[in-house]
């Protein structure tokens, strides 16, 4: 990586986070912004580790990703993670390099990938770290039956115990959604039918009168217009909704949603 000695020493620290053993912390520049990253560790087997050269990156906020372009073959033919995992050139994610001083660039060329939408199944690779909420994406909030809604960027956040939490940011208002991640309620998880994830809805609001729609297709997201707070209100309150989505889901997905559950009430209570 084109960085300078003292830039790395000077910026370098030890820390350490949860599921990543070791990380170093370093400083890099963004539109002259200056933005602390996590360094990672990939988590894979020696059989599988040609794949990677493994220099990974993620902002202490979870905004950003770099990713060696070394490592195209995870983004542009995946084998761990899903297809279109990473999002659009040029939208979720863009060439750089990175220069003398640590400052990102879009000239010369290009050593890297500045990543925006960081999907979970990138944990077969590398140590993601826990307790950090983490961008997913930014997609429009269309039902899977058709309706148009407005843009919402998702983040991800898993916990100490391995529960994936979810929210959804609507733009522009800011307003926040809860949601739970389609991949623990349906056959198939994120290459499942979206009928499923409608049947799924639609019994929750004719039983339980909630506020809620299949975003399959865009966020893979089963979607409440109540906030995380409120959802979690409402699971406290009302555990027999926890049942019935155990109920409707597949079998083998009991433990993870329960666990989901449980953690989001301990979240966001």
């Amino acid at each position: 990586m084109a960085t300078s000695t003292e830039t790395t020493t000077a910026t370098t620290t030890t820390t350490t986070m949860a599921m990543v053993t070791t990380t170093a912390t370093t400083i890099f520049f963004i539109r002259d912004e200056p933005i602390e990253f996590i360094q990672l560790t990939q988590n894979l087997t020696q059989q599988k580790k040609y794949l990677m050269k493994c220099e990974v990156y993620i902002s202490k906020c979870g905004n950003f990703m770099i990713l060696a372009r070394d490592d195209d073959p995870i983004i542009l033919f995946p084998k761990y993670t899903h297809l279109g995992a990473f999002g659009r050139i040029g939208f979720d994610r863009k060439k750089i390099n990175i220069q003398e001083g640590n400052i990102i660039s879009e000239k010369g060329e290009h050593t890297h990938w500045l990543v925006l939408k960081i999907p979970s199944d990138l944990a077969n690779i590398i140590d993601l770290p826990k307790d950090l909420y983490i961008q997913v994406g930014t997609y429009h909030l269309h039902t899977d039956d058709g309706k148009k809604g407005p843009p919402a960027t998702k983040l991800r956040k898993v916990t100490q115990t391995n529960a994936h939490l979810h929210q959804l940011n609507i733009h522009p208002s800011d307003t926040k959604y809860a949601m739970v991640s389609s991949s623990i309620l349906i056959e198939g998880g994120l290459q499942g039918n979206p009928t499923d994830l409608i049947t799924i809805a639609q019994i929750l609001q004719k039983k339980y009168t909630l506020d809620v729609f299949s975003c399959h297709c865009q966020h893979h997201a089963l979607v409440f217009r109540q906030t995380p707070h409120e959802l979690s209100i409402t699971l406290r309150e009302q555990p027999e909704i926890v049942q019935e989505l155990v109920l409707l889901a597949p079998s083998y997905e009991k433990e993870r949603i329960e666990k989901w559950a449980a953690a989001y009430i301990q979240e966001f209570q």
